[in-house]
């Protein structure tokens, strides 16, 4: 819609009338869908996530004190 090809994440926008799909960025689903708060809630979700599974694997780890303990599985 707008011309900006660098988006991180895509919202499929579809219409009954149309046979194709569009995949667009935050703020133009916004104006294509007249709801000015889904898309942009639906983008920090996805943020969100992706941001928690990258700190997930960066974390201080520590070994358990049942570690090495018989019978521990």
């Amino acid at each position: 819609m707008c011309g900006n090809e660098k988006i991180r994440y895509a919202h499929i926008m579809e219409h009954p009338d149309l046979d194709e799909s569009f995949e667009v960025g935050c703020v133009c689903a916004e104006k294509m869908s007249d709801d000015y708060e889904g898309p942009r809630r639906r983008d920090a979700r996805l943020r969100n996530r992706s941001a928690r599974r990258i700190r997930w694997l960066q974390r201080t780890w520590r070994s358990s004190a049942k570690e090495g303990v018989q019978g521990f599985v």
